[in-house]
Formats: structure tokens, sequence, C-alpha cells
């Protein structure tokens, strides 16, 4: 397999793994019924694409270096 094949494959795997990590979230904070719910459900959906963020670009640096 050559080396863009292998990164084509590693980015769709690291994208399959963004959408479900933040699917859980999405939905706790879309389905909230109280002001509290929506809050604890927001924080939760940041600090999930924060996590994500510095993984994803922690992915690119390993891959492209």
């Amino acid at each position: 397999m050559s080396r863009n094949k292998q990164r084509t494959k590693s980015w769709a795997i690291v994208a399959i793994v963004n959408i479900a990590a933040i699917l859980y979230p999405m939905n706790r904070y879309s389905s909230a019924g109280t002001i509290e719910q929506q809050i604890s459900g927001l924080l939760l959906l940041v600090g999930t694409a924060l996590v994500l963020a510095v993984v994803d670009t922690v992915s690119a640096l390993i891959a492209y270096s």
C-alpha cells in the first residue's frame, strides 16, 4: 500500500472516530429538558470538541512528520 493510500485510510478512520465521539454530547445537549442539563451538555460538547481538536492536531503532526 502506498503512503498516500495509508494517509487516506488513516484520515477516514480519524473522521469516523470524530463523528462517533461527538454524537453523544450532541444528543445530550439536544435532548436536555432543563437549563442545567443544557449547560452541562454544552460544556460536554465544547470539551469534547477541544479534546478532538488537540488529538487531530497531534495526528496530523505525526502523519506528516
